[in-house]
């Protein structure tokens, strides 16, 4: 929870994580979801506290942006159980999940967990 780190306006540690979220904005497009009152947002799945997860992949080669894109929006991502050969021929050697929840009213995630 950055807003209670005591050394925040100090050190800067927010500006930087706050360009990097803006760099990776146009990564994580969302759209209208399965139902009206829902969207779905790219690299995630789910759509309530108890049921939503993200996943991301990682990769050995320089990509641009648009190749970034591409990757996050894989479908093998979301599955419950990714292969590792079907990861390879994509160019990824690994990727990783976590869950968004709730602590209190207050959006959070949990410890990430290694898919392969």
């Amino acid at each position: 929870m950055p807003s209670g780190d005591p050394g925040r306006k100090k050190r800067g540690g927010m500006l930087g994580a706050n360009r990097l979220a803006l760099e990776a904005w146009p990564l994580f497009p969302s759209f209208p979801g399965d139902r009206p009152d829902r969207v779905a947002t790219r690299g995630f799945q789910g759509d309530r506290a108890s049921n939503t997860f993200w996943t991301w992949p990682l990769w050995r080669r320089p990509l641009t942006k648009d190749a970034v894109a591409s990757i996050l929006g894989l479908p093998i991502l979301q599955e419950k159980e990714i292969g590792a050969r079907a990861m390879e021929d994509c160019g990824i050697f690994a990727a990783f999940r976590l869950q968004r929840i709730l602590v209190g009213k207050t959006p959070n995630f949990t410890m990430a967990s290694a898919l392969v």
